[in-house]
């Protein structure tokens, strides 16, 4: 009968270690910016239970957006799966590009076992640019919040076989909007000539503005 033996003596401890899903200390310029998506059944999430399933993307300025040693393909689960579709790769963890306004990121979610899930949505590090969530089913867009975790219920059923496709849902990327900061006057601004008699406007006040641009 053959036999296989193991000694401690056969460990090669001297080896280099290999990069799994993961660039090399001198490859890595990455900027942390990642999307991390947990698929939960209601009663698991109500329950704080286990999830069904979940997904990562990692943005890096060294990757590029083909599937590559970087990505991991989606190893499918005997219920619900939710992976990302990159062309005809279907992917558990995905390192991509940093991030550009327009870019969609189509999801891929199936073998639904009940009617009711929330998705929990983790965006970190997105400055420059917004993460929503597109519900194709329900024409949805949903603005994601950042650095914090989001929450989108959804429902599925026979009767609307929509509601089960596929790719139901993208994750559609859009440059941030600029913030406008409401200005706040005090008691003493004053405007004249009033009422206006086509000639100048004058203002005063005590608050201080660098630029200020008045629109009739």
């Amino acid at each position: 009968v053959p036999v296989l033996t193991f000694e401690e003596s056969f460990k090669a401890v001297s080896a280099v270690q290999t990069n799994t899903f993961k660039f090399s200390n001198e490859e890595s310029t990455s900027s942390n910016q990642y999307i991390s998506l947990t698929l939960f059944n209601q009663v698991a999430f109500d329950t704080n239970d286990t999830p069904s399933d979940g997904l990562r993307i990692d943005f890096s300025t060294n990757a590029n957006n083909d599937v590559d040693e970087f990505d991991a393909v989606k190893f499918t689960n005997s219920d619900e799966n939710i992976s990302r579709n990159v062309g005809e790769s279907l992917l558990s963890m995905e390192t991509r590009n940093l991030p550009e306004n327009g870019d969609l990121l189509p999801l891929n979610i199936t073998q639904y076992r009940r009617e009711a899930y929330t998705m929990q949505i983790d965006v970190s590090n997105f400055e420059n640019h917004d993460v929503y969530l597109k519900d194709f089913y329900t024409n949805k867009d949903v603005l994601l919040e950042k650095d914090a975790i989001s929450t989108y219920s959804f429902t599925v059923n026979d009767a609307n076989p929509a509601s089960k496709n596929a790719d139901r849902f993208a994750l559609s990327i859009q440059e941030a909007a600029l913030g406008v900061i409401d200005p706040k006057f005090d008691n003493e601004f004053k405007l004249y000539n009033n009422p206006y008699n086509g000639a100048k406007i004058y203002s005063s006040t005590k608050s201080a503005f660098g630029n200020a641009k008045v629109e009739s």
